[in-house]
């Protein structure tokens, strides 16, 4: 499962996307991208909540605006503790709708039975337009 995340990922996201999924899964490090030779601008870090309150952490990506998107969500304490999990392939569609989709998930699963009730969450989505 983990291979086949990874490989949809490269997929979408690396250097050898043009590569269909099966040849990613039999050798992930055509996917692979050389750091030495990316210059980052920005660090990302993930900030804890409170005590007794979770994070919910969303995205919603999609390869062309509007092209195949997918979410995905992670929740979790002011550990760090991964509570919950998810991300899936959503189909066509803009990376606006990607992230709407992601946030709606993520709100679906605090109401289910997977989400503790006693507890705040906090949803939190780096898209400026979705959030708003």
């Amino acid at each position: 499962m983990v291979v086949w995340r990874v490989a949809w990922w490269f997929k979408s996201y690396g250097p050898g996307s043009q590569l269909p999924v099966s040849v990613l899964m039999m050798n992930l490090k055509v996917g692979c991208v050389d750091n030495s030779k990316v210059s980052r601008k920005a660090k990302c870090f993930w900030c804890p909540p409170s005590i007794g309150v979770l994070k919910f952490n969303v995205d919603g990506s999609s390869c062309g605006n509007p092209g195949s998107s997918g979410i995905g969500g992670i929740l979790r304490n002011s550990n760090g503790d991964i509570l919950c999990l998810f991300s899936s392939f959503i189909g066509y569609g803009s990376s606006v709708e990607a992230e709407l989709q992601a946030i709606l998930k993520a709100c679906q699963l605090c109401v289910s039975d997977r989400c503790p009730t006693d507890v705040s969450i906090i949803i939190e989505s780096d898209s400026a337009v979705a959030v708003s």
